[in-house]
């Protein structure tokens, strides 16, 4: 999305009136202009001067690993791995706490002891 030549976009507050070029961006808000708007680029500009944004990868994000997991338990490791951008001992990993706290198919942990239990005895 190529921004110039374009008009200048006006975007009115309560407080103050700003109107900004895409070429006038830092490159940083160039970015989200592009990715985003350059509408949601202005109110940023606005709205979190001086502000630093830290966006995690997906592997610090636990929680919602696991409930991706949760809802695609008939996947393959390898099928979830390349879905997530993650490694496939990290999906064995997620999995395996998971199992361990009850969350992952607690019926299947049931079995499993069942079934050591049994062969042990």
């Amino acid at each position: 999305m190529a921004y110039i030549g374009q008009p200048k976009k006006i975007i009115k507050n309560s407080l103050e009136e700003l109107a900004v070029d895409f070429n006038e961006l830092p490159f940083d808000l160039q970015f989200v202009a592009d990715k985003c708007g350059i509408e949601i680029a202005i109110e940023l500009l606005k709205n979190m001067q001086g502000t630093n944004i830290y966006i995690p990868k997906i592997s610090r994000m636990r929680d919602y690993v696991s409930r991706y997991i949760r809802e695609n338990k008939d996947k393959k490791i390898k099928q979830l791995a390349d879905e997530l951008s993650v490694s496939e001992n990290y999906v064995r990993n997620v999995k395996y706490e998971m199992w361990q706290v009850n969350i992952f198919l607690p019926q299947q942990k049931f079995i499993f002891i069942n079934f050591w239990f049994n062969f042990l005895c």
